[in-house]
């Protein structure tokens, strides 16, 4: 990553000062014991684990909950702003077929929601690539939209 881009991220956090911890609202709870997961197909040259690094990273940036671990104290689930988010973006070599069977196994796999709200897997073949992507559901769906609006644009910033 760039340094430019490291002293953006580096600023906004210490802005944040201090780091966020909070029990999760009712309704936070409801969805915590959830994912939401999608897939996307995308096409074109770049389209690698940095620039999806670089693109998740402007997002968490900009919005708290893509920072936050969910723990659990004393048998309350709290969101714990993390000082250097977690993000796990797997690569994958070839276009899967039927990718439907995949989106489902990566969507009940286990995941360590304390570490991250967020995993990713990427398989690629030439300038066609698709886009695993499971968050977790107590603050996933509106940042779901900002990630896709933010891939799809035909001309985002450049990150």
């Amino acid at each position: 990553m760039g340094a430019a881009f490291e002293a953006i991220v580096s600023s906004a956090r210490s802005a944040m000062t201090p780091a966020i911890r909070r029990p999760l609202q009712l309704w936070e709870q409801i969805g915590f014991s959830m994912n939401v997961s999608m897939y996307l197909e995308l096409q074109g040259h770049g389209v690698d684990t940095a620039m999806l690094t670089r693109a998740f990273k402007s997002l968490q940036a900009e919005h708290p909950f893509l920072r936050m671990g969910i723990e659990t104290q004393e048998e309350m689930a709290i969101f714990a702003e993390q000082p250097n988010p977690a993000l796990e973006l797997i690569t994958t070599a070839g276009f899967i077929p039927g990718w439907q069977p995949k989106l489902q196994e990566f969507a009940n796999e286990f995941r360590d929601w304390s570490a991250a709200v967020a995993y990713m897997e990427l398989a690629s073949d030439g300038d066609q690539h698709q886009l695993f992507l499971t968050i977790n559901h107590a603050g996933a769906c509106w940042i779901l939209g900002c990630y896709c609006l933010y891939l799809s644009a035909p001309s985002r910033p450049s990150v």
